[in-house]
């Protein structure tokens, strides 16, 4: 292929990664306008020199664009692309790809997380943090268990509204009965203790 310079040592893994990366883009060019995501900074990508600085770099390509040149082999693509009414020759090699969709599909394809840029990772998982922290948001205050300490406290639940509840008193029951009809029954100051006494 143009521009692309193979390697015998090669790993298995990433020869094998090249060909799915190949097979996917040859069934997508069968069904129409396919969309090549690229970090045009990676090594080997030769593209218009005004695209090198960005993280991402987003390539049309169809059978129908009768293009001057379209070659897609297990190294990458190499394609004769028109950027502002003049022609460039663009050369992706696969290690720098980590999508292929279809634009006018809802941009049906795949897409190699393994290969996506550094920035764009970074900009998933800051998304992701944000939508975890508006769900959190929108299910509310959640209650949950306080373990008991060393010190032998009970668990407690924390978040759980105060609810007013009865206090049973215990007292002897000559101190509740009323003196008189006008009075109410007054608590004793301090309990009775009772103390079990054995001959």
């Amino acid at each position: 292929m143009r521009g692309l310079s193979g390697s015998a040592n090669r790993p298995v893994m990433t020869a094998s990664l090249h060909l799915e990366k190949r097979d996917a883009m040859l069934e997508l060019l069968d069904r129409g306008l396919v969309m090549v995501h690229l970090d045009p900074r990676a090594e080997g990508v030769i593209v218009p020199e005004w695209f090198k600085e960005d993280p991402t770099l987003r390539l049309n390509i169809a059978y129908g664009f009768n293009l001057p040149a379209l070659d897609v082999d297990e190294e990458g693509l190499y394609a004769v692309l028109s950027f502002g009414g003049q022609n460039h020759g663009c050369t992706i090699p696969w290690p720098a790809v980590f999508a292929i969709t279809l634009p006018q599909e809802q941009h049906d394809g795949q897409v190699w997380p393994e290969s996506l840029p550094k920035e764009l990772i970074e900009t998933i998982a800051a998304v992701e943090a944000v939508s975890e922290e508006v769900e959190v948001a929108e299910r509310g205050p959640q209650l949950r268990v306080v373990r008991a300490d060393d010190e032998g406290e009970a668990p407690t639940l924390k978040a759980v509204p105060e609810v007013e509840t009865p206090v049973a008193v215990e007292a002897p029951l000559a101190a509740m009965e009323p003196t008189s009809e006008s009075e109410t029954p007054a608590l004793p100051a301090k309990p009775t203790k009772l103390r079990l006494v054995t001959d």
